[in-house]
């Protein structure tokens, strides 16, 4: 699971290879972007589409996002059961599925294909994993139940007012 993580923040990262500052949506009158969403490269698609995808999974991860320091859903914590790891395994497959059908690999440049390899890989990665689930230790000195999530509260999850305190 966490190598998955760092994987798609990797992706993230690559995504934003070699772009240029766009001015904000809201600046741009609507005749202007119809026009400009007929010439955007395949690029750039794969680009909006991995933004898009990393947002998506970036939900399932209450955790993830208070690292980040957003607080959009800061009274949860992420669900570690089998039944999730599958549904984001479904959620990868339709990803990939998607991707394939609606991005032309062959009009991306070569940064843009490095992001779209990195990314079905990482599905492909998972899908090999699935069976191996249950052939962890319970638990790691390093990263398990007992100690990520108290790290997670000391580090990640800060309190600055009740709201916060409660969630």
């Amino acid at each position: 699971m966490y190598q998955i993580i760092a994987i798609v923040l990797v992706i993230a990262g690559l995504s934003g290879c070699g772009s240029k500052l766009e001015a904000p949506s809201e600046l741009v009158p609507v005749a202007i972007e119809a026009t400009a969403a007929e010439s955007i490269s395949e690029s750039q698609q794969l680009k909006l589409w991995l933004n898009e995808r990393n947002e998506e999974l970036l939900q399932m991860s209450p955790i993830r996002m208070a690292g980040l320091g957003r607080k959009d859903k800061y009274n949860q914590i992420d669900d570690y059961s089998e039944a999730a790891e599958q549904k984001q395994l479904l959620w990868r497959e339709k990803t990939v599925e998607d991707l394939q059908a609606n991005i032309k690999y062959d009009a991306l440049t070569r940064d843009a294909k490095i992001s779209y390899d990195v990314w079905v890989y990482q599905y492909e990665t998972a899908t090999k994993m699935a069976p191996y689930r249950r052939h962890r230790y319970l638990f790691n000195q390093m990263r398990d139940a007992h100690s990520s999530l108290p790290n997670f509260l000391i580090n990640s999850h800060t309190v600055k007012n009740e709201t916060e305190m409660r969630a």
